[in-house]
């Protein structure tokens, strides 16, 4: 994975900076919740824009967004960041942002990245605190990603992309 992708922490505050309505130099805040099968924005809090510390720790389009310290059942999980809106992320959150950043090339990697947690690989790889699993930036470079032509990475994303909406609305409809 170190060969595609340049890997970002999320920012870092205390629990006391964190509010659940916006305020006047604010930004928006993904959590660890907020990562689900897609993005849930009622996870986010909002806290001082001075945390962001880099340009990078703002989410760009193409990220895939990992939850890289959480439950053994949950790390690793990961959405893909298709919105222009200006967000960051915390720091029990990783950002894996494709070093080529062509759309259907970050879809590609980030199908991958799912096809892995839901294999059982990131809690395989991780290592474990108290309570929690954490995945660092050093085991993350180190995965395998079987990497084919770009010919090939565009036409996988293109079927996942008229494929994946209609897996969802099957599973909202069975659930």
């Amino acid at each position: 994975m170190g060969e595609l992708v340049t890997l970002i922490r999320g920012i870092i505050f205390p629990a006391s900076a964190k509010h659940k309505e916006s305020f006047t130099g604010a930004v928006r805040c993904l959590t660890t919740g907020s990562v689900q099968s897609r993005y849930s924005d009622s996870a986010d809090v909002f806290v001082d824009a001075s945390f962001v510390k880099r340009s990078d720790q703002y989410l760009a389009r193409g990220d895939a967004i990992l939850s890289t310290a959480n439950s053994t059942a949950l790390v690793g999980k990961s959405i893909y960041w298709d919105q222009a809106q200006e967000r960051t992320f915390g720091g029990f959150l990783t950002v894996a942002r494709a070093i080529d950043n062509r759309p259907a090339v970050t879809r590609y990697l980030h199908t991958v990245l799912r096809t892995l947690f839901l294999g059982g690989a990131f809690a395989e790889k991780s290592t474990q605190t108290t309570n929690i699993a954490n995945l660092s930036n050093t085991i993350l470079y180190g995965i395998p990603i079987p990497l084919p032509p770009v010919a090939e990475q565009e036409h996988i994303a293109a079927k996942l992309d008229r494929a994946l909406p209609l897996a969802r609305d099957i599973g909202e409809l069975v659930s």
